[in-house]
């Protein structure tokens, strides 16, 4: 039997969106084995903090079709260049910004980047769900999830916010998040 050509295409759509998601899990697992041994190195460079984070909004922009949620950037006095590890802070920020697309179904997903006292902060806030205290304390260990049936809709492997939190360790800053149930969730990168 033959398919009809936008059958095809479905199938390759998905076979591709299925080799980037293993993909994805392989480059996870070994950037933690390299974040435990030690041997993740920060390359920084002159690069435009708002071009990486630009990058990751367009990257990640598909992930809303057909949801009822907008994406808005918002950005406050940051300089032109500045000394960072472009493709690590671009990882952080997608790992962010999917998390906050899986769990928003409407509202905003808003991107905040301020400059001050020389320091570059970064916030992902979401109208999502949003999480209980007790469930905060596992967000950044290995292989763990806010709540687990939640997580069993959305998938994952539990390892994205503990990358994001080491390197932004790494980096010399750290992850914070704030969520309210009802209301929704917001993870700060300083």
């Amino acid at each position: 039997m033959l398919f009809r050509s936008d059958q095809r295409i479905k199938n390759s759509e998905v076979v591709d969106r299925n080799c980037r998601h293993m993909l994805s899990l392989v480059n996870n697992l070994l950037d933690q084995a390299k974040i435990e041994a030690g041997q993740l190195q920060i390359q920084r460079h002159p690069d435009s903090a708002l071009e990486v984070v630009k990058d990751a909004v367009a990257t990640v922009e598909p992930l809303l079709a057909g949801k009822p949620v907008r994406l808005r950037t918002d950005a406050v006095d940051v300089p032109a260049l500045l000394d960072i590890d472009a493709f690590r802070l671009r990882q952080i920020v997608l790992n962010l910004l999917s998390n906050a697309i899986k769990f928003t179904e409407k509202g905003e997903i808003s991107v905040v980047s301020v400059w001050s006292d020389g320091e570059l902060t970064l916030s992902v806030i979401d109208t999502g769900p949003g999480m209980p205290a007790d469930a905060l304390a596992r967000l950044f260990q290995s292989f763990q999830q806010a709540d687990a049936s939640v997580a069993a809709k959305h998938g994952g492997t539990g390892l994205g916010l503990t990358i994001s939190r080491n390197l932004a360790r790494l980096m010399g800053g750290d992850i914070t998040v704030r969520s309210t149930v009802g209301q929704g969730t917001a993870f700060t990168e300083i």
